[in-house]
């Protein structure tokens, strides 16, 4: 029988190889190319051999296991394909571009919100059968009717997600998803490039223009808003209330928004749309008020048009016979048996229908609380669910002899298990920070906000909060260097994953500004842009002797001190850089003032 120490080395590696399996299973199913494939299955069967041979050492009944070193399982990455292949390829991509556009014209559909709601009821019931394909149809016929549309697209995105799950044997957290999908309410109405398409079909129909019905409310005295989102911005439509007139720049005021100049108004045949960017949306609930004091709020949410609808909708009365209080009894049942399977969106909607028969109803009002804050809590649970990867425990050499001063000396390091984010924090995953915290965004960077970009421009306290929100903290200095290295310290690659090009964007491929996360190749531990695109907080006060008396197991840093470690180097990075030497090894050492805010700084989250 193998020792308790070797059984725990054996345990780690049968984890990794788990990891590595499922990593060579997806790649097998997107592979394009045959040889690529064939490649997967290679790597596949190597990997549940060593597998089952560890299984047999830790049960005593097989020999001690000595991988081949000189075939080392690694994650898969795509290899060069030959010039002529890529021409093809892209000549085949460029016809059925041609073909699919041709096929869209002949095959366009008006938008129509009530056939895209019958599509969202039809993929939920689905859903409920467990007929995941065909609900998946159903979302998709309905972003035909309403394109643009970011609430279907969240649910087609889970049913993915789902799906991984139920291939990984990860059925209770599958349920959950599928429970969350169930939970995102269709649009309150049609998206604007949707309206503007039904509003030409109509025009090119009838010979004349026709008003488009806004998202939500009715002309007035009455001052109604809804919300809604459009990729990056915010969309509030208003109608009614008395604007402002021409000696004010806006009809309306807003609340809850941090920036003067950003807002752009649009007068529409019924009302104006004020349209917001997303990053200057700095609290949960928007404010307008008009030129006579009336006001009007609703709860912003990210990925549904409203949280809180408080102008609820009359429910038009149905002539079978039933009466109006046959039709509120039947909405409180069907609310109430959806509220006690925690279906909180479904009950949600029924007491809204409850509620505008019968607006005083104590029961449905609060019932109708709790489901508002459910759905906050799943949503703010979904933002913070990001994505990560296991850094099995090991001991390294950390720092270099022969570089900077205060990269050396090198000295052994053991570092415990530990996870790391497989990506640098995002921008959008920041913003649902800013978004359920109230808290604001950074100051925008030259580039402006793209949500699949790191996040820049935040202070290392306001890293160390996002990191506490999702559950986790800033890595320390040792293993940032650990994972950055692969577990191999001064014995790997100067860069994290491997040669420069391929693993990070720095100053001569960068453009002068951050990319999109993971869309260079990662490294052994599945973890990207360890090297360029962002440098990252770490948790450690700096002090450059500290590696002469660093402790030898975990290492956490001074006690105390003025600057903190920031690692990987940035976009901005230049390799032969004689003043500042190469910022992008992965054992440079670099510091800020904690209170620095640079856009070239950001951070990625530990647990």
């Amino acid at each position: 029988m193998p020792s308790p120490s070797r059984k725990n080395v054996i345990a780690e590696r049968i984890e990794e190889l788990n990891a590595l399996l499922n990593q060579w299973e997806d790649y097998r199913l997107t592979a394009r190319d045959p040889s690529e494939q064939l490649r997967s299955e290679k790597e596949i069967e190597k990997i549940k051999q060593y597998r089952k041979d560890y299984e047999k050492e830790l049960e005593g009944s097989g020999n001690k296991v000595e991988e081949d070193k000189s075939d080392p399982i690694i994650a898969p990455t795509v290899r060069r394909i030959n010039r002529q292949w890529m021409i093809g390829v892209t000549i085949s991509v460029l016809l059925l571009m041609i073909l699919f556009f041709a096929y869209q014209r002949l095959t366009a559909v008006t938008p129509d919100y009530s056939t895209y709601l019958e599509y969202i009821k039809k993929g939920d019931n689905l859903i409920a059968e467990t007929k995941f394909g065909a609900a998946r149809e159903a979302y998709e016929k309905a972003l035909e009717y309403n394109p643009k549309d970011s609430l279907v697209k969240k649910k087609i995105g889970l049913l993915d997600k789902a799906d991984d799950l139920i291939k990984a044997n990860k059925n209770e957290e599958a349920k959950r998803t599928f429970s969350l999908i169930l939970n995102i309410p269709p649009a309150s109405g049609l998206t604007a490039y949707a309206s503007q398409r039904a509003k030409r079909s109509s025009s090119q129909n009838d010979g004349k223009e026709e008003s488009v019905k806004p998202v939500e409310g009715t002309s007035g005295n009455t001052l109604r808003i809804s919300l809604s989102w459009e990729g990056d911005q915010l969309i509030i439509s208003i109608q009614g209330g008395q604007p402002f007139g021409e000696e004010k720049q806006s009809p309306y005021l807003l609340s809850g928004i941090n920036c003067k100049d950003c807002v752009e108004w649009k007068k529409m045949d019924e009302g104006y749309t004020a349209t917001v960017p997303a990053d200057a949306v700095s609290v949960l609930e928007i404010t307008v008020r008009d030129s006579a004091g009336n006001t009007s709020k609703k709860m912003v949410d990210r990925n549904s048009s409203l949280v809180n609808n408080q102008d609820v909708e009359p429910v038009p009365q149905i002539d079978d016979g039933i009466s109006k209080e046959g039709q509120f009894k039947g909405f409180v049942e069907e609310a109430d048996e959806a509220f006690d399977k925690k279906n909180y969106q479904k009950a949600k909607d029924s007491y809204v229908k409850a509620l505008a028969l019968s607006p005083n109803d104590a029961h449905c009002k609060k019932r109708l609380e709790t489901c508002n804050a459910e759905l906050l809590k799943m949503q703010e649970a979904a933002a913070k669910d990001i994505g990560r990867r296991p850094v099995s425990a090991g001991t390294f050499n950390m720092g270099i002899n022969g570089g900077f001063a205060i990269e050396g000396p090198k000295h052994e390091v053991a570092v415990s298990r530990f996870s790391l984010s497989t990506t640098e924090v995002t921008v959008g995953q920041y913003k649902d920070f800013c978004r359920f915290t109230g808290r604001q965004m950074p100051p925008t960077p030259p580039w402006g906000w793209n949500d699949t970009h790191p996040i820049v421009n935040v202070t290392w306290a306001e890293a160390k909060a996002f990191c506490e929100w999702v559950g986790g903290r800033l890595p320390t200095e040792a293993e940032w260097e650990y994972a950055a290295t692969e577990g191999m310290g001064d014995a790997g690659s100067s860069y994290s994953g491997g040669s420069l090009n391929l693993v990070a964007y720095y100053k001569e491929n960068s453009s002068g500004k951050t990319h999109t996360v993971g869309s260079k190749k990662a490294n052994k531990f599945g973890l990207f842009d360890m090297t360029g695109n962002a440098s990252e907080w770490c948790q450690d006060w700096y002090d450059g002797r500290y590696y002469k008396n660093s402790p030898k197991s975990n290492p956490q840093g001074p006690a105390s001190g003025t600057r903190k470690v920031i690692r990987g180097g940035s976009y901005d990075s230049d390799p032969n850089s004689e003043q500042d030497g190469n910022q992008l090894k992965t054992t440079y050492r670099n510091y800020k003032d904690p209170n620095t805010r640079a856009p070239y700084l950001g951070f990625r989250v530990a647990w």
